[in-house]
Order: C-alpha cells, then structure tokens, then sequence
C-alpha cells in the first residue's frame, strides 16, 4: 500500500475548497441577508411600560399588556 504525497494533498485540498467555498458563500449571503432584516424591522415602544417591542407584535413581550 502506498502512501499519499505531497501533490495528491495539495489535489484532494484544492478540490475540498473548491466544494467548500460557493457553499460558504451562499451561507454568508444567507446570514448578512437575515441580519438585514432584523436591522430593518421597526420597533415601537409599549404605551404601559415604555418596553420597545417589534412593531408586528400584539402583546408586550416584559408586562403582557395587549398593544394595538
């Protein structure tokens, strides 16, 4: 049996980060575009404890107060 050398190596690495590095990429769009999002949502203060809630919300998430 014979062992693996140094161009084999570099091969199998190029070939491992050829794969790897579109899958990466598209992660990192998928992160920075989720970020983006959350960055963007607006927020609203809760009128019985000044709480800031996301302004989707129907409840205060720190006193349970209904907001509309």
């Amino acid at each position: 049996m014979r062992s693996i050398g140094l161009p084999e190596l570099l091969v199998i690495f190029g070939v491992v980060f050829m794969l790897a590095l579109p899958v990466a990429l598209i992660a990192l769009m998928l992160v920075m575009s989720h970020r983006k999002k959350r960055l963007t949502t607006s927020v609203r203060a809760c009128p019985n404890c000044g709480q800031h809630i996301p302004s989707q919300a129907s409840f205060c998430s720190l006193c349970g107060k209904r907001v509309v």
